[in-house]
C-alpha cells in the first residue's frame, strides 16, 4: 500500500495543500488530521490520549509503540473521524457510512497495521469515484517525530509545507485569541511550544531526510503554494508521478474531488469564511491586524535565524533584539484577557520569560 503523508506545524497552509491535491484520480485524502504515532504510544502507555501529545506539544521518545492495542481502544479515540466528516462535509457526503464500523473485525493491531487500514477503510466508506487510487495520503501536524514514521512505513513518501515562522506564529497566535486560551494552553508557553517542538523540529527532519533520502521526501514553501499553486501542485505531482488533480490543483474539494458550498470559518480569524480558491494574500483579505508583539517578533527571528536562511527566507537585523529581554518580563495585555488558572499563569509566564533569555544568551541550542 503506497501511503503520503503530509506534515506541517499547524497553521501554515497543510489543509490548503490536502484539499488542492485531493481531487487526483491517484490519491485518496483522509480529509481529517490525522496524528497517529504518538496517539499510538500514549493509548498503549496511558490508556487514553495526553492533552499536551494531542496538541502537539511533546518530543518526548515513543517507548511503547512496539506493543499491540484492542480495536476497542483504537476505535474509541479515532471515531472522531467519522463523526467530523458527517459534520463539516455533509453537504459533499451521499453516504452514512462509517469508516470505523469496517475494522471491527480485527481484534487489535500493530502500530504499522492501523493506519494503512484506517485510509483504506475511509475510501471505502467515502470515496464514489470509480477509480482505485494508488495512493492513500493523510495530513498529519506530528513534524516531530518524522523519523519514526519514516522507520515504520518504509514506502512511504512524505510532503512537507514550511511556512516562514513570523507569519506562522501569528497565524497560531490569532487562533489562540479568538478562542480565548491562555498562553500556556498548549502546555508550556505558546512561542516555546511552537518553536521548539513544531516549527524547528519540522524543519530540522525536513532538511535532514530532503538531504538523505531525496527520494521520499519533498517540500513545499507556503508562500510558493499561495504564489502560484498550480505551478506548486504540479511540480508535486511530477516527483511523485500522479494525475494533476482537477483544476490544475486552483480549487480546493474534498472525498475525492467534491466540491465544498462552504468551507468551515478560518479559525485566525473572526467568523470570516475561507476563500473556496486561493488567496495570495489571506491577512489582507480578511482584514486581519497585528497579533505579535516586536519582542516575540525578535525572538522567533532570532531563534530560527540559521533555518530561515536554508529555506530562502529572510532575517532581521540584530539590532532588533534590543528590547527582547524586557519584553517578556511582564504579562501582556492580552495575556492578561485569559489568565486561566492564576498559579499555572504565574509559572508558565517564569518560563516563558527563562526560555526567551536562554535563546537571547544563546544557551539553548539543540531542537531534537
Amino acid at each position: 500500500m503506497k501511503i503520503l503523508g503530509i506534515f506541517g506545524a499547524g497553521r501554515n497552509g497543510s489543509t490548503l495543500l490536502q484539499r488542492l491535491l485531493d481531487s487526483s484520480p491517484d490519491v485518496w485524502m483522509h480529509p481529517i488530521d490525522t496524528n497517529y504515532v504518538s496517539i499510538f504510544n500514549d493509548l498503549a502507555h496511558f490508556g487514553y490520549a495526553r492533552p499536551r501529545t494531542t496538541r502537539n506539544a511533546t518530543l518526548e521518545p515513543l517507548r511503547y509503540i512496539d506493543e499491540r492495542l484492542p480495536y476497542g481502544v483504537l476505535a474509541g479515540y479515532y471515531a472522531y473521524h467519522d463523526t467530523e466528516i458527517h459534520r463539516n462535509f455533509a453537504d459533499a457526503l451521499d453516504t452514512a457510512a462509517n469508516a470505523m464500523e469496517r475494522l471491527a473485525q480485527r481484534a487489535d493491531f500493530a502500530i504499522a497495521d492501523f493506519l494503512p487500514e484506517l485510509l483504506r477503510a475511509s475510501r471505502q466508506a467515502y470515496d464514489r469515484r470509480d477509480m482505485a487510487p494508488g495512493w492513500f495520503a493523510f495530513k498529519s501536524t506530528e513534524v516531530g517525530y518524522i523519523d519514526y514514521y519514516q522507520r515504520l512505513f518504509p514506502e512511504m513518501k512524505f510532503l512537507h509545507i514550511i511556512r516562514d515562522p513570523l507569519d506562522n506564529y501569528r497565524s497560531l497566535k490569532r487562533t489562540m485569541l479568538r478562542i480565548r486560551r491562555p498562553f500556556y494552553y498548549l502546555g508550556d508557553s505558546a512561542i516555546e511550544v511552537f518553536l521548539e517542538k513544531r516549527w524547528l523540529a519540522h524543519a530540522t527532519h525536513a532538511l535532514r531526510f530532503l538531504q538523505d533520502t531525496p527520494s521520499r521526501h519533498y517540500l513545499i514553501k507556503y508562500e510558493d503554494l499561495i504564489k502560484d499553486p498550480t505551478a506548486a501542485i504540479r511540480g508535486f505531482c511530477a516527483w511523485i508521478a500522479i494525475a494533476t488533480p482537477l483544476a490544475g490543483g486552483a480549487r480546493q474539494t474534498v472525498l475525492g474531488g467534491k466540491q465544498i458550498e462552504k468551507l468551515q470559518p478560518n479559525s485566525s480569524g473572526s467568523a470570516a469564511p475561507s476563500p473556496q480558491t486561493v488567496s495570495a494574500d489571506i491577512a489582507k483579505e480578511l482584514g486581519y491586524q497585528e497579533v505579535a508583539a516586536p519582542y516575540e517578533i525578535a525572538l522567533i527571528d532570532l531563534r530560527t535565524a540559521a533555518w530561515r536562511r536554508r529555506l530562502g527566507y529572510t532575517t532581521q537585523d540584530r539590532g532588533a533584539c534590543a528590547g527582547l529581554p524586557l519584553g517578556f518580563l511582564l504579562p501582556s495585555s492580552e495575556d492578561l484577557r485569559s489568565i486561566g488558572n492564576p498559579l499555572r499563569f504565574a509559572f508558565h509566564h517564569f518560563q516563558r520569560a527563562r526560555y526567551a533569555a536562554s535563546i537571547l544568551l544563546g544557551i539553548r541550542k539543540n531542537v531534537i
